[in-house]
């Protein structure tokens, strides 16, 4: 029997240290007015992680203008206004990477770390 994607998910949270979920405006909800929502599956899969490896270890990732599950509203999560738009996102990583694994020094924007 093949394998389904909930299977890949688990396997994922075992093998992974961390995760990080990026909620962007994919599902237009109608009405007055109209909302923006994150895909469901991308919802699940938040839920999963964060279940899995807890909030320490779920970087959250959402784009101006998505709506936040009221669920998930209490929780801190880094916010871009768009792909030209990472600096946030990029200190936050640099902020929780090196909580983790020790000093790190930025190379051309990318993140290079010393290993212990």
């Amino acid at each position: 029997m093949g394998r389904v994607i909930l299977d890949e998910i688990r396997a994922a949270s075992f093998a992974c240290k961390y995760a990080i979920v990026l909620l962007t405006p994919d599902d237009r909800m109608s009405g007055r007015p109209s909302r923006w929502l994150p895909r469901g599956n991308v919802l699940f899969e938040l839920g999963y992680f964060l279940n899995a490896l807890g909030t320490t270890r779920t970087l959250v990732v959402a784009q101006k203008g998505v709506e936040i599950p009221a669920d998930y509203s209490g929780y801190i999560y880094t916010q871009f206004s768009g792909p030209k738009d990472l600096s946030a996102v990029n200190r936050k990583l640099k902020e929780a990477l090196a909580q983790d694994i020790g000093p790190s020094i930025s190379t051309r924007g990318a993140l290079v770390f010393r290993g212990r």
